[in-house]
């Protein structure tokens, strides 16, 4: 095992590696340093398994230096050893996570002692990591099984409800789509495959499918594809082309509905086997959407919820207009498919929907809407006044966004420079103060300025010092106060960082 030993005084440090004979203790010969801000500097590359530290020491204490190694979340045992008995410094080494505090001076069988009951609670953390490990092996062996069990149940519909079927996911590992799902049977064609052959075109299937896939698997005479989102006909057109180029088979696929959740996977199975079996001549037809074939009552026209939903998330997630969606819509709700009147009335549900999207997002579109209705109510052209809306709302939502930014980066900077010399200002303190999750506040500010808030903190706090430092005679420890850090040694060492200089340094030379 490696020690380290963090001590300022040089004569106390050799003793305490004289103290013991440190093979016998199970351990090779400390690393010895004088501060803290070294040991850091080596931990940043090194690791060792024993910390000894002192708490009074030059520029950063111990106190500090534990800190910042539980930031790292460095795994490692602390052993505080000082001259000073004051609780409050126990107590905050234990709220550090620090259960070894010794006082100086330490005998070589206090510190042996000590030293042992460490190596005793590395070899059990070491016994529960193995049995961590184990296990860990134990469930991966058997995670294929308990997948493959769980899309079974899925499409058989044994779960009754969703809770049920997310804690066996959870369970089995299984990656759970949080949009819509549609199925997806391939059938080959008058035509049986082997088993590489099968392989091999899963492969292909996760390739041009990529992500969209959530699982792939035999079924009922066709292999099934659980996808998320809609499959569109060009990825058919791709995917019929690789199967015949790479594999030489002919496939027919059958794509059911999009459904909701996955829940509702046992039935769309079932729709895209239905929809694949219908296929009789591949040469006709190598595709076919359940909702083609599906029954319909009589004049009841069916809205293409689905189509809609991409249409408003293009609208709410998307920079750039995708002209597909719409099309996909149009061709779905347009003459000959339904009467002039059908028709009508689903695309007054599709504009009132971009309009609520545009409305909830702050942007006002509200000519673009009344002309759009006036297309819709005159059967004008409305597929182009809904792409100039759509165009609009994008174009609309860029610019909000973009002063919104810019807003709340003018209220960072406007607290950051009223309140820098508070010590609790911080990304958090600011998050709170706005309203914000500190990592979206830290993402857009830099989006803008191109640095991070600790970055501009840090860089208002030292602009101030360096003010402070050119025109008074303040003394160092007050100036640090004033620019916000509690500690008068962690300040000069940052402003040493910062500057190069050490603030007695920088002063020196701003005068001369």
């Amino acid at each position: 095992m490696r020690m380290m030993i963090v001590e300022d005084e040089d004569n106390i440090r050799e003793g305490l590696v004289s103290l013991l004979d440190w093979q016998e203790e199970g351990f090779d010969p400390p690393v010895l340093f004088g501060g803290a801000i070294e040991a850091l500097e080596y931990l940043e590359t090194e690791k060792v398994d024993v910390i000894l530290t002192d708490i009074y020491m030059p520029v950063l204490n111990g106190l500090e230096f534990i800190k910042m190694i539980r930031r790292e979340n460095l795994t490692c045992d602390i052993i505080i050893l000082t001259g000073h008995d004051r609780f409050e410094f126990a107590q905050e080494a234990v709220e550090l996570g620090v259960k070894r505090y010794l006082l100086k001076p330490v005998s070589p069988d206090k510190l042996r002692s000590v030293l042992s009951d460490i190596r005793r609670d590395i070899a059990e953390r070491m016994k529960l990591m193995d049995w961590i490990a184990i296990a860990e092996k134990q469930l991966e062996e058997n995670l294929p099984v308990l997948r493959n069990q769980f899309w079974n149940d899925l499409l058989a519909e044994r779960f009754a409800e969703k809770e049920q079927m997310e804690l066996r996911a959870e369970k089995a590992s299984v990656y759970l789509p949080k949009s819509e799902v549609t199925c997806v049977a391939i059938r080959y064609f008058n035509q049986n495959s082997s088993l590489t052959e099968e392989v091999a075109l899963r492969q292909i299937v996760d390739e041009i499918l990529g992500d969209a896939v959530v699982y792939l698997m035999p079924y009922d005479g066709t292999e099934l594809v659980i996808m998320e989102g809609r499959l569109y006909q060009f990825k058919l057109e791709i995917l019929k082309e690789s199967i015949a180029q790479n594999l030489g088979l002919e496939v027919c696929f059958g794509v059911s509905k999009t459904g909701a959740e996955l829940l509702m996977a046992g039935r769309l199975a079932r729709e895209a086997v239905e929809a694949a079996k219908s296929i009789r001549d591949i040469h006709e037809m190598y595709y076919l959407y359940f909702a083609d074939i599906a029954p319909k009552r009589a004049g009841e026209p069916e809205y293409p919820y689905a189509d809609e939903k991409q249409i408003l998330d293009m609208l709410k997630f998307h920079d750039t207009l995708n002209e597909r969606l719409l099309q996909t819509f149009f061709q779905k709700v347009m003459p000959p498919r339904y009467p002039v009147e059908e028709s009508k009335v689903m695309l007054l549900q599709l504009l009132v929907a971009m309009n609520r999207t545009a409305n909830d997002m702050g942007v006002d579109v509200l000519e673009e809407f009344r002309n759009t209705e006036s297309c819709i109510r005159n059967f004008d052209g409305p597929e182009q006044s809904f792409q100039d809306m759509a165009g609009r709302i994008i174009q609309k939502k860029r610019s909000s966004t973009r002063r919104y930014v810019e807003v709340i980066a003018g209220q960072v900077e406007e607290i950051v420079e009223r309140e820098y010399s508070n010590p609790e200002l911080s990304v958090s303190y600011l998050a709170d103060r706005l309203a914000l999750t500190s990592n979206y506040l830290s993402r857009i500010f830099r989006s803008l300025t191109g640095e991070t808030c600790i970055e501009y903190i840090t860089k208002v706090r030292m602009n101030a010092a360096k003010e402070m430092l050119e025109h008074t005679d303040k003394k160092s420890y007050v100036i640090a106060g004033e620019a916000g850090y509690k500690n008068a040694n962690y300040f000069s060492a940052m402003f040493k960082k910062y500057t190069g200089l050490s603030p007695k340094e920088y002063r020196e030379r701003s005068k001369a």
